[in-house]
């Protein structure tokens, strides 16, 4: 059996957020579009230097990817871990978890001032886990996550939890040395 209590702060608010396929799409669709947006500008410019000629297509698809860059930069900045965490420890204040690790499952203890529940997961139930940093994220089929970090742990050791969680998982079960 392995244990740790969890006392959700920043560092693992921002690990989460940053761990969501939401942040990384939005990420990739900021840089996609700068990179485009960049592209088309210096074209554009390329053309009107050398043809005395603009394209309207070039000016149609410089304001298109100036408007997704745009549009991507604000649901990014909405997406900050800062502001996240400031709503979600007022939402669940002197949040605590227990996370129990057996053969089996993995049963869940949530505690805050206004939230209590209990959950048992079966490993059938976990989509995947990823390993980042000391931190171990779960993903549940039913779109939750379980986060918790090797130092969080009360009993047993985060090898014990990887041996564990690649016995069970398989192929499932992947480790990321940092962000991309």
């Amino acid at each position: 059996m392995i244990k740790a209590n969890v006392n959700y702060n920043l560092r693992a608010h921002a690990t989460y957020i940053r761990n969501t396929l939401r942040y990384r799409a939005t990420r990739f669709l900021v840089i996609f579009s700068a990179l485009m947006y960049a592209g088309f500008a210096t074209l554009s410019l390329m053309s009107a230097l050398t043809n005395n000629k603009t394209y309207v297509e070039y000016i149609m698809f410089i304001v298109l990817f100036f408007v997704i860059f745009l549009v991507s930069v604000g649901r990014l900045l909405a997406l900050n871990p800062n502001k996240q965490y400031k709503k979600y420890s007022e939402r669940y204040p002197n949040a605590n978890y227990e996370i129990k690790i057996s053969d089996k499952d993995i049963s869940i203890k949530i505690d805050s001032d206004y939230f209590k529940k209990n959950a048992v997961y079966d490993f059938s139930k976990i989509s995947e886990a990823r390993e980042f940093m000391g931190y171990f994220i779960l993903s549940i089929a039913n779109d939750e996550q379980i986060l918790f970090c090797g130092n969080d742990l009360t009993e047993g050791t985060a090898e014990e939890v990887k041996k564990l969680l690649i016995s069970k998982l398989g192929k499932n079960y992947k480790t990321r040395e940092r962000w991309i």
